[in-house]
């Protein structure tokens, strides 16, 4: 059942690859979008604040991305937590609400002096729903609804769950200015050990046209540990020809909770997104 597991993820990274290919072939030959209704690409990346748009019904989005968490802990021990790829798949089947698909493959380092572990697997592959649920009308945020599921036997054999997890968002959004919008969510997960309490901020100006600068907090507060671990990035995202996007950013860890005892934590991550527009 592993190896069938495996094979059956390896296609999907496949997929992701030929995407990404024939999005770009299908651009240069002019024969999508080119009209003047063309879909400017709206991305979950790479915020940890989700976004309160969704995907146009037939539009199929690709986000694919690197992450690396660095974190240094006492009696010289440190720990690189790595997924390269990870990806989202997010399909409009509705004008109010789309389906998603995602997971990564997962690599953690631990080095101890000169002593260096390494292990990876695929973690569990995520399901959801992205409901779009209310109309930004003055001070009264755009708001969306996300839940989505992991499921425990769908990953490789070290990252299996006892069980599948959820969690769930609601995600706002309001639009201060044409340069500045704020946007901000809450949520909660449904872990195996315990749940935990999400909360992200995220301020976002526009400087430019096609180029996002965002400064954000964010953090999660478990119903088993004390204290909270909170985190501050910044980050950019950059949209070629609406259907292009890049992405960068940049953190690290401002509080945690006291079960935790790490030094410093910081991480970064890169992205690319795309799409496809599979029926009007």
């Amino acid at each position: 059942m592993f190896k069938t597991l495996v094979m059956k993820l390896k296609n999907l990274l496949f997929l992701v690859a030929i995407f990404s290919l024939n999005s770009w072939a299908f651009s240069q030959e002019n024969t999508i979008n080119t009209n003047a209704e063309e879909y400017s690409i709206s991305t979950d990346r790479p915020s940890a604040s989700y976004a309160s748009s969704i995907a146009p019904k037939g539009i199929l989005i690709s986000e694919i991305g690197y992450f690396n968490q660095l974190t240094h802990y006492e009696n010289n021990l440190k720990t690189s937590d790595q997924t390269l790829p990870n990806f989202m798949f997010r399909y409009g089947i509705h004008d109010r609400f789309e389906l998603r698909l995602g997971t990564d493959f997962y690599q953690n380092v631990i080095k101890v002096g000169t002593i260096t572990t390494k292990t990876s697997g695929f973690n569990p592959l995520n399901v959801g729903l992205k409901l779009h649920v209310h109309d930004e009308k003055g001070a009264i945020p755009q708001t969306t609804f996300l839940g989505q599921l992991q499921l425990a036997e769908a990953a490789s054999s070290f990252l299996k769950l006892d069980r599948n997890q959820a969690f769930f968002r609601f995600m706002f959004q309001n639009t201060l200015s044409e340069k500045i919008f704020v946007l901000y969510n809450l949520g909660m997960n449904f872990n195996n050990f315990d749940n935990q309490y999400i909360y992200t901020l995220m301020l976002g100006l526009i400087p430019i046209d096609n180029l996002t600068l965002f400064l954000e907090n964010y953090g999660n507060k478990s119903s088993e540990l004390s204290g909270m671990d909170n985190y501050a990035h910044i980050g950019a995202v950059y949209v070629i020809q609406k259907r292009y996007q890049l992405d960068a950013t940049f953190g690290y860890l401002i509080t945690q909770n006291k079960e935790w005892n790490a030094k410093s934590s910081l991480f970064f991550q890169l992205g690319f997104s795309t799409y496809l527009r599979l029926c009007k």
